[in-house]
């Protein structure tokens, strides 16, 4: 598995997975209560009985969760793994969305795209992972800035330590094991 970026050239692909049409349509509740709360939407809009097809909430939402990098980061989900709660948390809590390519290169992964640029996003690429998948990849790990947040709150932050902790330190009790067994094998021959 490959989770370092990956340059994709956006001219030669087609985005097949829309997050805007799967939020408005699967996250309605979470995408009313954060608009009202972050006074995003017009409050007559909101009081509309399809406030959600108004033009202004479809911008809105398809500003968030379009690319602005041509760098995405593989990661291991299904389409059958997505639930609107982990979507609209991966677009409204980070500065990632989700995409899954068209054309030669297509098959059925997903990568997380960058939303945001020029700027240090490896926090919001490892709280994106943790979010669509409950774990940051070992691989990963090394290019987080940990020193403080950057791009997410503390609260985020100490998230994104304590999840690196653990799996830093299940990786050296599976390393202890093996080197265990090679000691092992190697006193019997």
């Amino acid at each position: 598995m490959e989770y370092h970026s990956k340059y994709i050239d956006l001219s030669s692909n087609i985005i097949m997975f829309d997050p805007t049409d799967y939020i408005i349509n699967n996250c309605k509740d979470q995408l009313y209560d954060y608009l009202k709360e972050e006074n995003l939407a017009n409050e007559d809009t909101l009081e509309k009985e399809d406030w959600f097809d108004e033009d202004e909430v479809y911008e809105y939402v398809r500003s968030q969760v379009k690319p602005m990098m041509n760098y995405f980061y593989y990661v291991d989900i299904g389409i059958n793994d997505l639930t609107p709660d982990k979507t609209f948390d991966l677009i409204f809590h980070t500065n990632c969305t989700l995409i899954q390519m068209d054309g030669d290169d297509a098959d059925d992964s997903f990568y997380i795209g960058l939303t945001g640029g020029e700027m240090d996003l490896s926090q919001d690429i490892a709280l994106a992972y943790f979010i669509l998948t409950g774990t940051i990849p070992y691989e990963f790990i090394d290019q987080i800035y940990l020193n403080h947040p950057l791009s997410v709150n503390h609260i985020n932050f100490r998230i994104i330590l304590e999840k690196c902790r653990e799996v830093l330190k299940n990786t050296i009790d599976k390393s202890t094991n093996q080197i265990e067994q090679i000691e092992m094998h190697l006193l019997k021959n």
